[in-house]
This record gives C-alpha cells, structure tokens and sequence, in this order.
C-alpha cells in the first residue's frame, strides 16, 4: 500500500521510490531508464540500475502479451510531478517501418495502424481501460507509439499495481483461450 503523499518536490521522489518498490516486490521488472530504448539500440542504452539524483519516472519491461498487431515491444512507463501520476503503457511500432523512405509508404503503414493494427490492441486492452477509465494516444514519429494511459491523483497510487496486475491477468487469460 502507497501512503498518501503531500506535494513536493522530496515527496514526489519518494512516492517514485515506494512505487517502483511496490512494483518490484511484486515480480514486475522494472528500470530507471527507457527499456524500448536499450531494445532498439543496445550499444548506446544501456540499462542503469544506479537511481537518479531526483526521481520522477521509471519504467516496466518483460511485459509479453499477445501478438494481435506487429508490435516490436511492450513497455509501461510511470512518471510523478508536483500533483499527478502518469502511467502509460506504451506499444512500440518500430521494424514496420524500416525501409518507409516515401511520404506514401509512411501513409500506407498508418493507415494500415489505423484500420487493422490499432483496433486490435483496443480489443486486446479494452478489460485494462475500462477497469481504469484509460485513454488512447498514438504518437506518429519515426516509431509508431500507441499509449493506453491515465493520469490520476497520489491517492490513488495502488492503481499503479491494479493496473499492472490486470495487465499481467490479461496475458494469463488470452495464454488459456
């Protein structure tokens, strides 16, 4: 259980401290630094297990669900500032794209995102989102990033682990069908 934090600048990094705890005594792997970055280029990411002088985000990797879509990697990312928790679980779109060096071919991958790849993922996480009022972002760059996210306030921090938790009964779930 997360207790309740005060805002401030030293409570923010402690109620990162006791997440990321809470997170790792409950089996999930978690990181100070971007695990989708160390995936894509091992040489110049390298995973960090030294915390930051103030932090204010890590992140969970080893999250394995279903290939519904050509997603490259499955990661969830938790951030804390002076009033809110952000978490995102972010689905990275990355090898379908290699080779896209026409504006056409970019469109013709994002509409395939759109129509076939992005539905998908919704059907695959809609048990997730909708225990938890989440929302959609996709993020259209060099690499494709479908976010299911919330933002909520530090009382309800244990959501971190509910979240996660559900996440984790979904991979046991479709694994049994």
């Amino acid at each position: 259980m997360i207790k309740d934090a005060n805002k401030g600048e030293d409570t923010t990094a402690a109620l990162v401290l006791s997440l990321k705890s809470l997170l790792d005594q409950a089996g999930y792997q978690t990181t100070w630094d971007n695990p989708f970055l160390h995936w894509l280029r091992p040489d110049d990411y390298r995973i960090e297990s030294a915390m930051p002088v103030k932090p204010s985000m890590f992140f969970i990797s080893g999250i394995f669900l279903p290939r519904v879509a050509p997603f490259d990697f499955v990661s969830a990312r938790i951030a804390v500032d002076a009033y809110y928790i952000h978490m995102a679980v972010t689905f990275h779109f990355y090898t379908v794209q290699i080779g896209a060096d026409q504006k056409e071919q970019f469109d013709c991958i994002y509409v395939l995102h759109d129509e076939c790849w992005h539905p998908q993922l919704v059907k695959l996480m809609s048990p997730v989102q909708m225990n938890h009022s989440l929302e959609w972002d996709v993020e259209y760059d060099d690499i494709t990033e479908d976010d299911l996210y919330g933002n909520f306030p530090f009382s309800d921090a244990d959501k971190v682990l509910a979240i996660m938790e559900d996440v984790k009964n979904l991979q046991i779930t479709v694994r049994k069908k």
